[in-house]
């Protein structure tokens, strides 16, 4: 998942969006890396890491998804912050 995380954080520097730069979805990172089970991403383009939760803890959809994380990963590139999160 951590490899995943990177590869989004990566990619969100280059388009920020829910969307890979090759216009694909973007949990077609997790093909071919044994993930299996529901998963979905949080994003964030901020100073720094507590900036980056403050901003998903006050939006419903992103804290709903940590609050039901079982398993998460995250990664920075820069001021670019991706978190892959499995859900129960």
């Amino acid at each position: 998942m951590l490899e995943a995380a990177c590869v989004r954080a990566t990619e969100a520097v280059l388009m920020w969006a829910h969307v890979r730069p090759d216009g694909e979805p973007w949990w077609t990172v997790l093909l071919g890396r044994g993930l299996w089970g529901t998963f979905t991403e949080v994003l964030a383009h901020a100073e720094d890491w507590e900036n980056a939760f403050l901003g998903w803890w006050s939006s419903p959809s992103h804290s709903w998804a940590l609050d039901n994380a079982v398993e998460q990963a995250a990664c920075q590139v820069g001021n670019y912050f991706a978190i892959i999160v499995r859900l129960q």
